[in-house]
């Protein structure tokens, strides 16, 4: 099952935000109106897929960007990812939808691949 997460839910997202992160949640980010977050979960949540949606000039629709899709190392290879990655593509079909990945993560490469992201440049990630 795919649940978007909001105040009343966040139980389904806190425990495996804490193992991933070792930091507490911040519910403020959960309720911005511009971050579309879902889990995927039976009797344990798998993982999740967070989208951020950002106005660009020039574009009739902001673009939904995949800032976060993690799956819990035990849970990998079962085909989570793909479900949260389908559930983006059906929520956002007629939106522009990208996505950055290191170019070291290769497995994460070949799964946007398979799932019909096209490579369109390189870049550096820099912070500040």
């Amino acid at each position: 099952m795919i649940t978007r997460i909001h105040k009343d839910n966040i139980h389904l997202f806190e425990e495996i935000y804490q193992k991933r992160t070792s930091q507490p949640l911040s519910i403020n980010s959960i309720e911005d109106d511009h971050l579309y977050l879902y889990v995927i979960h039976d009797e344990a949540v798998y993982g999740w897929i967070s989208i951020v949606k950002i106005p660009k000039i020039g574009y009739v629709d902001s673009i939904y960007y995949l800032d976060e899709l993690y799956i819990a190392p035990e849970n990998r290879h079962k085909g989570y990812a793909k479900q949260l990655l389908d559930h983006m593509h059906q929520t956002f079909k007629d939106k522009p939808q990208r996505l950055y990945v290191e170019l070291s993560n290769n497995d994460a490469i070949a799964l946007y691949e398979k799932e019909h992201f096209k490579k369109q440049n390189q870049c550096y990630y820099m912070t500040k």
